[in-house]
């Protein structure tokens, strides 16, 4: 053939320098995901999931990833976060009780829903017999059972009618951030004040309380409201300057001040758990700008329960369920517009 090719024949160096090449290369090396590929983020997914399944409910998930890995993220991160609640509560239900005859605070989960609600329902309601003696509970079973049915159908009804609205406004609240800062719990006690003032105003100029055996004035929130500004920073002439909510709840008849106070009160029990949190967290106490967030303190739990008797006995009386379910929905949403306006629609 006319055309010329150039080779040159292997050399035996040039062979073993490739056999040594092939001693320290493998032929199909195992790939390393990158920090933030699809397989990492199902690693570290696997790697939470497992902790979860094994008891350690302090896994978490980065919330910076995008899409629906983040919507995954937050699902997995809240759904642990209510089970590390569940068990640090538990953790303290389960210390010594107190005092004969003296109720325990009841296990409180905020933003709990659906089964997690449920769990904590049952939980308390064992809690409830703890403070009975013994010799009783035998007897007292069966009067029990015909009682407590008719007692929480309003109850019943109102948390998961509500739970919509509800978890809206948690999901909104900041107050829960190891990061918030000082001025930002100001600014959301200033709005609550903001929301309480008018509304207590309102509600003890309501003439129904002739019929109803409860001291709404023992419970206004307003006072312990002033008291955390005073130690955040305000004077009492700063506060008659703050605003005032203008769009409140209707409060005309007897069943929306009930479902009204249905949503005031119940966020005593979430209270006993931000409490917690801002002492750990911030350092704020009762005397320190956390009066409101702590409510009744100690008595929480029992006030809870004189208040689910007295909004039972009263629906069960004067009916009214369904209006008494659209206002505490009411005044869900218009808190929510109050605190976060520019996060509503």
């Amino acid at each position: 053939m006319n055309a010329t090719t150039t080779s040159s024949a292997p050399t035996k160096s040039s062979l073993a320098a490739a056999g040594d090449n092939r001693t320290h290369t493998p032929a199909n090396p195992t790939p390393v995901p990158a920090a933030d590929s699809p397989a990492a983020r199902s690693d570290q997914l696997l790697a939470a999931m497992v902790a979860f399944r094994d008891g350690d409910f302090t896994a978490r998930l980065p919330l910076d990833w995008a899409g629906l890995d983040r919507r995954m993220a937050e699902a997995f991160n809240q759904a642990i976060s209510h089970q590390e609640r569940i068990a640090n509560e538990l953790t303290r239900l389960s210390g010594p009780a107190g005092p004969p005859g003296q109720p325990t605070p009841p296990l409180a989960v905020p933003g709990a829903l659906g089964g997690w609600a449920g769990a904590v329902d049952s939980i308390n309601t064992l809690l409830a017999e703890r403070v009975r003696p013994a010799t009783e509970v035998a007897s007292a079973v069966g009067a029990a059972a015909q009682r407590t049915t008719p007692k929480l159908s309003i109850l019943k009804r109102l948390r998961p009618e509500t739970s919509e609205q509800h978890a809206g406004l948690e999901q909104k609240m900041t107050v829960m951030d190891p990061h918030l800062s000082r001025a930002d719990y100001r600014a959301l006690i200033e709005g609550f004040f903001g929301y309480y003032a008018p509304l207590e105003a309102r509600l003890s100029a309501s003439p129904v309380w002739a019929e109803l055996a409860f001291d709404f004035a023992a419970r206004r929130k307003i006072p312990r409201l002033e008291k955390d500004l005073r130690a955040l920073g305000w004077t009492a002439e700063e506060l008659t300057r703050l605003p005032r909510c203008a769009a409140l709840p209707e409060l005309a008849t007897l069943p929306q001040v009930l479902g009204c106070l249905y949503v005031i009160e119940g966020a005593t029990l979430g209270g006993q758990v931000i409490t917690r949190h801002l002492l750990a967290t911030h350092g704020i106490t009762p005397e320190t700008g956390g009066a409101f967030f702590a409510g009744y303190g100690a008595e929480t739990g029992p006030q809870w329960q004189a208040f689910g008797t007295m909004i039972t006995a009263a629906a069960e009386r004067l009916g009214g369920e369904n209006e008494i379910v659209a206002s505490a929905n009411r005044t869900f949403q218009t808190l929510n517009r109050w605190l976060f306006p520019q996060a509503v629609r």
